[in-house]
């Protein structure tokens, strides 16, 4: 009988430690959890403010809006579309829109300015392959959309009189058709909002 208590005991112990360490954690994360969410929140801002640099006011369009954005025009991926203003007149629009690349979703930001033209654009977090997927997060692939025109999509393999060209990131078909993807939804919720 002592030696089945014995044999036991570890496993006791073991639970108890599980569990304070299971709640030491839940209170970790409930503490620190606004905190985290606004530092990303202010992350993203800066993001903003780098693509659209006219623009001081961001204005993400409700769920609401953003969901007859999606369903009216059909455009699965777009996760969210600020108004970009300075002093309340409208400068332009940020997306924010994924694909599913090479190593998961390959989520991106872009801002197109009021004139209608890409201002700028830029790979977020990622698990795109290192030394091949993420060379789609290099300036020089990601600059080849600044100033390009919003009313035609890009194609890296044959695009027509109304598409764009993209080039393509050697050894990294996926994750460049995933970013062409997501940008030509992004786009394409542009043209939508403009109409």
């Amino acid at each position: 009988m002592l030696k089945e208590r014995e044999g036991m005991m570890p496993a006791i112990v073991l639970t108890i430690v599980c569990v304070i360490t299971g709640l030491l954690l839940a209170f970790t994360n409930n503490v620190t959890k606004d905190k985290i969410a606004l530092a990303e929140q202010n992350a993203a801002m800066e993001q903003m403010r780098a693509l659209l640099p006219e623009a001081s006011e961001f204005t993400a369009l409700t769920e609401e809006e953003l969901t007859e954005l999606t369903e009216g025009e059909n455009i699965k991926g777009l996760t969210s579309v600020f108004e970009a203003k300075a002093d309340g007149e409208m400068k332009g629009y940020v997306f924010t829109a994924e694909t599913k690349g090479y190593g998961g979703m390959l989520p991106l930001m872009l801002a197109v300015r009021n004139d209608g033209t890409i201002s700028g654009m830029s790979i977020m977090t990622n698990e795109e392959t290192p030394g091949l997927g993420k060379k789609v997060e290099s300036p020089d692939f990601t600059n080849q959309f600044n100033e390009k025109p919003a009313d035609k999509n890009f194609n890296y393999r044959d695009p027509s009189d109304s598409q764009q060209k993209m080039d393509a990131v050697t050894g990294a078909t996926i994750s460049s058709a995933s970013v062409m993807s997501s940008v030509n939804k992004a786009l394409k919720a542009y043209r939508a909002l403009v109409q």
